[in-house]
């Protein structure tokens, strides 16, 4: 094989990202194209005495496979014998830098801190340049999904692929991407098609990375399959991201958008009350850490979708969340964290603005999703989204609460109140069933004006326990939906919106 043609496999093998538009040769690709075989044909004839002699050619394919590369890139294949046998240097020197000091002869340094004399004989200050420019190609990290914080030299590549922002906001970027997957060492992630699919979200300010790294790490010392688990943190100079598997499957909003023709199936309900029981579980394990989630929403709740029954939902979003240091449900002081959705808001938030917020706050939150999700059950997505429409009041600004406010005092939305009743009336959610028992469970213990009168979360995870375990004993506690087959109440069908009112109107 000739110079020549090693310099084109490695060169065609390089992959571009656009995250950071800069080139990398993935991992794999090294270990194909740099053999014990192709250096043995690649080096000068004169050097293949030694190497054979001495074993060389195996330490060279153990410890020094990326300087091989990079000697060979930059056409300094003569350089080997020198800089890797003469003077012992391995991969583990790299990155090489411009020597500090250079009085006893050294042109560069290692990572290892070693002062190297041997890069005199690329014979140029421009072929020094060169080494020290390119050696960045074969340099891309391999990665963990340790939740691990990873330091990365500015000039550092990113082993991403196919690079796209998904969602943009004024502290930070979310982008869609693979990872390669020789890249990736450690625990495995969600895998779409053989490919690795992770989600970077890119803050703009230090503090805000450090400040959900810090949660972040918090929630992954919790263990719960129901919370997302960062992968990895990456500082590089001005630029702070962390790393999350991507779902594939969406959030919970699509997957209502995406499974809501057709009769429901027991095993399907079934499921869906399995993921409500974990995501009670997750507000149990964070409310007995002392964690709030603060912004629970379907858009947060994201459904990793890697084929039944494995598929979940999983709770993402926790580390813009607020650690609560007190034991007692209420901190010293007000809440400030201002990431929150006004439509699962509860009411304490516009009562007693300057009072402290507890993890109480979650539960409400809770129970309108489990509310929706019931809606989405019985009636399909066209339901929940008109059900939204009707919760409006010709608001201004056209927030569904679940709540009024009435004269500094709040009561349970009216067309709530609509839609509970409706429900009942369906023979899907008579008492004695599981949505039933889920329906009651929401206006007795969950979907409170007042906070002392919601269930705690522990509460909340027993009694959703209690549903899903005689749903699996019973299959006449799972009673089969058909969409379609009821009259659809008023507060579940299309609402007319006109400018700051609304046609439908609800009794108290």
């Amino acid at each position: 094989m000739t110079s020549s043609n090693l310099y084109k496999q490695l060169d065609k093998s390089l992959q571009y990202c656009s995250f950071d538009s800069r080139k990398f040769l993935p991992r794999d690709k090294l270990d194909e194209i740099i053999t014990k075989e192709s250096i043995k044909n690649e080096l000068p004839r004169s050097f293949k005495d030694h190497f054979r002699s001495d074993g060389i050619t195996d330490r060279l394919v153990q410890g020094a496979r990326k300087l091989v590369a990079i000697l060979i890139f930059i056409g300094e294949r003569g350089a080997v014998k020198k800089i890797i046998r003469d003077d012992g240097l391995t991969d583990e020197d790299l990155p090489f830098r411009p020597a500090k000091n250079t009085d006893n002869g050294s042109i560069v340094e290692s990572a290892r801190g070693k002062t190297v004399r041997s890069f005199v004989c690329l014979k140029s200050d421009a072929k020094v340049g060169t080494f020290l420019e390119k050696q960045w190609l074969f340099l891309a990290p391999v990665l963990d999904n340790t939740g691990a914080s990873i330091p990365l030299d500015s000039q550092c590549p990113l082993p991403f692929r196919d690079v796209e922002e998904v969602k943009g906001h004024y502290e930070n970027t979310v982008y869609k991407a693979e990872l390669h997957r020789s890249h990736l060492a450690g625990a495995t992630v969600s895998k779409n098609g053989g490919k690795i699919m992770i989600a970077v979200k890119e803050f703009k300010k230090e503090k805000y990375f450090l400040k959900e790294a810090k949660n972040l790490e918090q929630v992954r010392k919790l263990h719960d399959d129901n919370l997302i688990q960062h992968m990895f943190c990456c500082e590089r100079k001005t630029k702070f991201f962390i790393v999350f598997p991507w779902a594939n499957g969406g959030n919970l909003k699509d997957f209502w958008e995406r499974n809501t023709n057709g009769r429901q199936s027991r095993d399907l309900t079934l499921w869906c009350l399995k993921q409500m029981l974990g995501i009670a579980h997750a507000l149990r394990t964070l409310h007995g850490a002392n964690f709030r989630h603060g912004d629970l929403k379907p858009e947060n709740i994201l459904h990793f979708d890697e084929g039944s029954p494995q598929h979940k939902l999983v709770i993402a979003d926790v580390g813009v969340s607020r650690i609560h240091l007190q034991d007692t449900d209420l901190r010293a002081g007000p809440t400030t964290t201002k990431a929150t959705t006004p439509s699962y808001e509860a009411p304490e938030v516009y009562l007693h603005k300057k009072e402290p917020r507890s993890r109480q706050y979650d539960i409400w939150s809770a129970a309108c999703i489990f509310l929706e999700f019931i809606v989405w059950m019985v009636h399909g997505v066209g339901a929940v989204e008109n059900f939204a429409v009707a919760r409006c009041r010709g608001e201004p600004e056209m927030k569904a609460w679940f709540f009024i406010e009435t004269q500094g005092r709040a009561e349970i939305h009216p067309a709530v109140i609509q839609a509970i009743t409706a429900l009942r009336g369906d023979p899907s959610c008579r008492r004695g069933t599981a949505l039933g028992d889920l329906l009651g469970l929401i206006t007795k213990d969950l979907l409170q004006i007042q906070v002392s009168d919601r269930a705690k979360a522990a509460v909340l995870y027993k009694k959703m326990q209690d549903i899903v375990l005689r749903g699996k004993s019973d299959p006449r506690y799972l009673p089969a939906i058909d969409p379609g087959t009821q009259e659809l109440a008023a507060v579940f069908q299309k609402q007319e919106i006109l400018g700051e009112m609304q046609t439908y109107t609800a009794e108290a």
